[in-house]
């Protein structure tokens, strides 16, 4: 679990603003699915819900709320750190800052 911490500090630390604007009309219903990157896998529900699927480094499901709101999806897992994607006009999720880790809906 550490190393999802010093993984989540590292994406606040370096948070700036995007400069992608994303897709302006997504709401959470459009972004129910399932959502890939690597091996780290989100699960989005229609009620604002999503799952962070378990990895080997990280074997535990986690679970958590989320908001979208002008072109960004916003979401804080229980330690507290706040996630922040931009949504890209294909429907992918680009997590802010980190532009180059895109999440793909895979269903």
């Amino acid at each position: 679990m550490n190393k999802y911490l010093v993984m989540t500090m590292m994406v606040v630390v370096f948070a700036i603003t995007g400069c992608d604007k994303g897709a302006d009309t997504a709401t959470p219903s459009s972004i129910t699915g399932t959502y890939v990157a690597g091996k780290s896998t989100y699960i989005f529900s229609p009620n604002g819900e999503v799952t962070s699927k378990g990895t080997p480094l990280f074997p535990k499901d986690e679970k958590t709320t989320y908001k979208v709101e002008g072109g960004k999806l916003n979401m804080k897992f229980s330690e507290g750190y706040p996630m922040t994607f931009s949504i890209k006009p294909d429907g992918s999720l680009s997590l802010e800052p980190l532009h180059d880790v895109v999440f793909k809906k895979v269903d």
